[in-house]
């Protein structure tokens, strides 16, 4: 306790019925959930096993669990985990109550895209007609729109579509005939099936609301409708739920997150306490300061304001540059400065909107030789060489087709298509697994000359082993005995190798570690729901990242670029809803800054044409978020800099004062594009007017210097 503030402390000794804690970025918020699972079981004598606490990264998770396991003196830390981690565990125990078996198989994105691809194939259709995630996104619709779903992945329950009358609907009916046949659960399943359950058995509910006296959830902001749910659920008999969130940290709408819940926390539960936490503890005053001036222009928020407990006098960096190409110079060139005077590479962050964006930087980065790397593209643990040995330890287990048609000609064993066509064919007539149909069909012509008899062999020996082995023993024979090793060393795949080392780096780790379940099962399921967010982040290399990538991230030195209208707030956003939600995102990225923070935008760009002669170049604006900070706070890097903003800041502001509001909510106004709407809305701050065009589904947001003719 003698480490808390007062307000932490309050927060760790409220033990009873709902509380809400507001904590600001960089306020403590893991220190508070750690501290009051300690204060549980030491203090108030809880059972490890009654607790469950929520984060929203596994890498937080174990981190928890180390730090608790530590105090307590207990290698038996009972639920610290993520959502899906709580609901893949808890389905392991329930989930045969819907008629699928305990042993089903999580997919990764990767495996999900081999059974698209097997689907596309019986449909007659291509990646080109219908993109995968297009299909992804239909499928986690239609699931979301039909809860009833969940019903369908247990066995004789029919056809979903009776008439199917859509690709996405014909598609989805295959879609999950195969995750029935072959007990196949995605990651939308896991929480929907889990919710499902609670909802609809009431002997499991009670186990589970028995189970847990106390539940807690850190980043609640983040929660979605299924994720409120099942926490509703889960606290509804001890009735002892702490969540911890920022509301102004809610930047996830578009998976589903709803700032709703934690705003709207106290009228959806009896007696609820609530606890402010806002003294940070991570970033200099005036990083705080600009933080602050630029969130209090949301409506939809909790109000409360950052306040600093570290002192410094230094300020925010400005800088305004011509192009694209100028500003990652800037960037590289101060990063080389930084480094030269003691900085690590990984203290140092580059955050940008969208991408795209890092191509320019990347490319500066490379010519100074600075070592770098980029938090996207693909995760660790989807790479082919890691997925591949990954398939070959779960089919041991599992023995599914999809882990079959993977690792069968892996290495190249001269098993083709034309044999896998074949085995598929014999396995639905005989309504068996591919591997059966291999063993079967041994002595056929076709099958008969290939190494398909020493990969049952293989096999066979090693699903007699493992039970006995290490995870990393097993990982170690997977590799050499299945002549992978050989292949890549034969291709001088040095990459790939050192990929393979690391892998079993962190099988080693995972083993040493004194609170992990060890079995090759608990194994499968912790590395199926890892995800980018949970990568090696030791390595020594600036990081490169989107905002969204960094929320629950710090740094000491960040690097804010492109903040241009258009790209910070996303020119796809036109909604007053969607612009808060831009803001919180432009605040997340401040706030993730600890001692220097740097924060540069361009003037001119290349619009929407590919190529790009310098005639191309079009004039841009600063973001509008930039007219909203505290200027005394920001240092400019030039004369031209202070110019640029205050020239833009003057023409804003005159533009905004020289527009009257003619229009009143219910008049009969005439668009010269959209034709004839109702006004049902006036924005005087912002100047607009929301509008229901009569040819138009959706609402749209009309400036008020657009000329408008009354009806």
């Amino acid at each position: 306790m003698q480490q808390l503030n007062q307000k932490q402390e309050l927060a760790v000794k409220t033990t009873e019925g709902y509380v809400r804690v507001i904590a600001g970025a960089g306020a403590g918020k893991t220190r508070i959930i750690i501290n009051r699972y300690i204060y549980l079981v030491n203090e108030i004598g809880v059972a490890n096993r009654n607790i469950l606490c929520i984060t929203f990264t596994n890498n937080a998770a174990n981190e928890m669990k180390k730090r608790i396991s530590k105090e307590i003196k207990d290698i038996d830390v009972g639920y610290i985990c993520t959502f899906h981690s709580l609901a893949a565990r808890a389905l392991r125990e329930d989930i045969h109550c819907i008629g699928v078996a305990p042993n089903f198989t999580i997919l990764d994105p990767e495996d999900q895209s081999q059974l698209f691809r097997k689907i596309y194939k019986k449909l007659n259709i291509t990646n080109r007609d219908y993109h995968y995630a297009d299909m992804r996104e239909a499928i986690g619709k239609i699931k979301d729109d039909y809860p009833q779903y969940v019903r369908y992945l247990g066995k004789h329950n029919g056809i979903f579509f009776s008439n199917p009358t859509t690709i996405e609907e014909k598609f989805f009916n295959e879609y999950i005939e195969e995750q029935c046949e072959n007990a196949l659960l995605d990651y939308f399943d896991l929480i929907s099936t889990y919710e499902y359950i609670l909802v609809n058995f009431e002997v499991k509910r009670k186990k589970w609301q028995n189970r847990f006296q106390y539940v807690m959830c850190d980043e609640f902001n983040d929660v979605d409708a299924r994720q409120f749910n099942i926490l509703s659920i889960l606290s509804g008999y001890h009735k002892n739920l702490m969540i911890v969130g920022d509301p102004d940290q809610t930047i996830y709408s578009w998976r589903g997150s709803d700032i709703r819940y934690i705003i709207e926390f106290r009228n959806m539960f009896p007696n609820v306490k609530d606890i402010v936490v806002n003294e940070n503890y991570r970033s200099f005053p005036s990083i705080l300061n600009i933080a602050n001036s630029l969130i209090i222009h949301n409506t939809n928020r909790l109000e409360k304001d950052l306040i600093p407990v570290r002192e410094n006098d230094k300020k925010v960096v400005f800088n305004s540059l011509r192009t694209a190409s100028d500003e990652a110079e800037f960037i590289a060139t101060t990063i080389e400065d930084l480094i030269k005077n003691g900085e690590e590479p990984e203290s140092i962050a580059i955050l940008y909107r969208n991408n795209n964006l890092s191509r320019v930087i990347e490319e500066k980065l490379i010519q100074k030789n600075i070592k770098y790397c980029v938090y996207s593209g693909i995760d660790f643990y989807s790479r082919k060489e890691i997925k591949d040995i990954l398939s070959y330890m779960r089919f041991l287990l599992y023995e599914k087709d999809v882990d079959f048609e993977r690792i069968i000609n892996v290495p190249a064993r001269g098993i083709g298509n034309k044999t896998v066509i074949f085995l598929k064919e014999f396995a639905e007539y005989n309504k068996c697994s591919l591997y059966q149909a291999l063993k079967h069909c041994l002595m056929v012509k076709t099958i008969k000359n290939l190494e398909a008899e020493n990969f049952i062999n293989l096999i066979e020996k090693l699903k007699q082993e493992y039970k006995k082995m290490t995870i990393l023993d097993l990982t170690n024979k997977i590799i050499k005995e299945t002549g992978y090793q050989e292949t890549l060393s034969k291709q001088e795949a040095q990459d790939r190798i050192e990929n393979l080392d690391e892998f079993k780096h962190s099988i080693l780790e995972y083993e040493n570690s004194d609170f992990e379940e060890k079995t090759l099962s608990d194994y499968l399921d912790k590395i199926s729901l890892y995800t980018n967010g949970d990568r090696n982040k030791k390595e020594k290399a600036v990081r490169l990242m989107t905002i969204h990538s960094a929320k629950g991230l710090e740094f000491k030195n960040v690097f804010i670029c492109r903040i241009n209208d258009g790209i910070i707030p996303s020119a796809k956003v036109s909604t007053p809803e969607g612009i808060e939600e831009e803001r919180r995102l432009f605040y997340v990225a401040i706030t993730r800054a600890e001692d220097n923070l740097y924060l540069t935008e361009i003037q001119k760009d290349y619009g929407s044409h590919t190529s790009k002669p310098s005639q191309f170049l079009r004039e841009i604006e600063p973001s509008r978020f930039l007219l909203e900070l505290d200027k005394k706070e920001l240092e400019f890097f030039n004369e031209s800099s202070e110019d640029r903003l205050k020239s833009f800041f003057s023409n804003s502001k005159s533009k905004v004062e020289s527009v009257n509001m003619e229009f009143s909510t219910g008049d009969k106004v005439n668009h010269f594009l959209f034709g004839t709407g109702i006004v049902e809305d006036v924005d005087v701050q912002n100047k607009t007017y929301s509008i229901k065009f009569e040819n138009l589904e959706t609402l749209r947001e009309i400036s008020a210097h657009i000329k408008l003719e009354k009806i």
